[in-house]
């Protein structure tokens, strides 16, 4: 039975019910969801059949006042979920929740994986991990699919209201397919080999990564590590002459495409297999963008590759990095135009595509080269940038740093080229920066501009 929560009242007498419950099931929907993308819906479902979606677009008030909160952190109540980091994320910067009491299905997986002896295992999808762990769980195994569908088509899809059948059909799939038996079923394997420690150490960063830079930092420490093993390792394993399609081994591959190119004293061989990673990566980026033409945007790990890539010191590797980029980001802007209006939010916007109108560089307020809705996107955000900038000024002013682009383009946005409320923010700004550091001086350096 499906319940769409939107009464207050109503919230709070289903939060008293789902606190007589040992463990429940939660996830959420939202618009590129995580620490700025905005959480529209949280799914709960109990171990008898009941799913509950709490819609917190129409009301936000659910959280506080209707207690949902309250579920949430509660450390009696175990909560699994299938890949927390980002409904975490939404839920602790929009919402001001922190999870408590999490069985992540996803963190799971891979500790279990490390111990029966993989070093880097991947994320696996949620119906790949049903078919894991349960016999009988099933979740359609389109839903990534779909959901990009639906991102392309309408980016405010789980904005729209009321929710339609397809909405709420959707929704409640993966709160129904974690509890009983995969969460049975991984807790038990846990339990036996005496993994709840390292689990619940591995959750907690999930959970904190995004608002904790200590447990970011511990995570990424802890990754590197053992890619710098796996790294040490392969020049004894393999002919000196190995070439990277060659290499069959899951985590070597996967080690010598986490290594940084520009890593100092990598040995030769592993240099080389690097760069042949890479080319590999992009060889793959540029047929998928030619069977998939206009329609195809990577994910943002993608992404962000393509960008250092054209730093790297092989020039083919540059030169191909910037085409395939150019070609992404002409997709993405074409993408946005279809599937927003003027009424979203920059909010609603993901990094990718921020990105992506980054690279349109207007000339004047209107530009007529870049069309209008591009152009109203790049101001809004913008401006939100300025205002950023203006909020970290205030609370460190004399120790205050900003790089020397932003700088010139803070001067840039003081000439008259852009919105006026832009325009007069800019200047003043410019004005207190003079005041605190010395005319034309940049904050945090000791040279003067231009």
């Amino acid at each position: 039975m499906v319940e769409v929560v939107t009464n207050t009242r109503r919230c709070r007498e289903i939060v008293r019910q789902l606190e007589q419950y040992k463990v429940i099931s939660v996830d959420a929907e939202g618009i590129n969801l995580g620490k700025d993308g905005p959480l529209t819906l949280l799914q709960i479902g109990t171990i008898d059949g009941h799913v509950f979606l709490f819609d917190v677009w129409t009301n936000k008030n659910l959280f506080q006042k209707g207690k949902l909160k309250d579920i949430l952190e509660s450390e009696e109540v175990i909560k699994v979920m299938h890949s927390c980091r980002g409904d975490s994320a939404a839920l602790y910067f929009q919402f001001e929740v922190l999870l408590e009491n999490i069985f992540d299905t996803q963190v799971s997986h891979l500790v279990i994986e490390e111990h029966k002896g993989r070093k880097l295992p991947r994320c696996i999808k949620l119906a790949d991990v049903c078919k894991q762990y349960s016999e009988n769980a099933e979740v359609s195994e389109d839903k990534d699919e779909i959901k990009e569908v639906f991102a392309k088509e309408d980016g405010c899809f789980w904005a729209n209201r009321p929710l339609t059948q397809e909405m709420i059909d959707y929704a409640s799939g993966d709160v129904t397919a974690l509890i009983p038996e995969v969460y049975e079923t991984q807790k038990k394997y846990l339990e036996e080999n005496d993994l709840l420690d390292t689990f619940q150490d591995r959750v907690y960063e999930e959970i904190t990564c995004a608002h904790d830079k200590k447990q970011s930092t511990k995570r990424y420490k802890r990754q590197h590590k053992v890619v710098k093993g796996i790294m040490k390792d392969i020049p004894n394993k393999y002919p000196s002459d190995v070439k990277f399609e060659d290499i069959t081994d899951e985590d070597d591959i996967t080690a010598i495409r986490k290594t940084k190119f520009n890593t100092k004293n990598l040995h030769p061989m592993l240099k080389r297999l690097n760069t042949e990673a890479i080319k590999n990566q992009l060889q793959h980026l540029d047929l998928q963008l030619a069977d998939e033409e206009n329609s195809f945007t990577p994910k943002s790990r993608s992404y962000a590759f393509l960008r250092t890539y054209q730093n790297h010191t092989d020039e083919d590797i540059q030169t191909e990095a910037k085409r395939i980029l150019d070609e992404i980001n002409e997709n993405i802007l074409d993408i946005m135009l279809q599937k927003y209006d003027p009424k979203t939010s920059p909010d609603m916007l993901a990094l990718n595509e921020k990105e992506a109108l980054n690279t349109l560089r207007p000339r004047e307020v209107r530009d007529r080269k870049i069309h209008p809705l591009l152009l109203k996107f790049y101001w809004q955000m913008k401006e939100e940038n300025l205002d950023s900038t203006i909020h970290v000024f205030r609370e460190k002013e004399s120790d205050y740093t900003i790089p020397e682009n932003f700088y010139k383009w803070l001067k840039f946005c003081c000439s008259g080229k852009v919105p006026e409320e832009m325009k007069s923010k800019a200047r003043r700004l410019m004005r207190n920066l003079d005041r605190t550091f010395g005319k034309g001086v940049v904050p945090g350096r000791q040279c003067t501009s231009d």
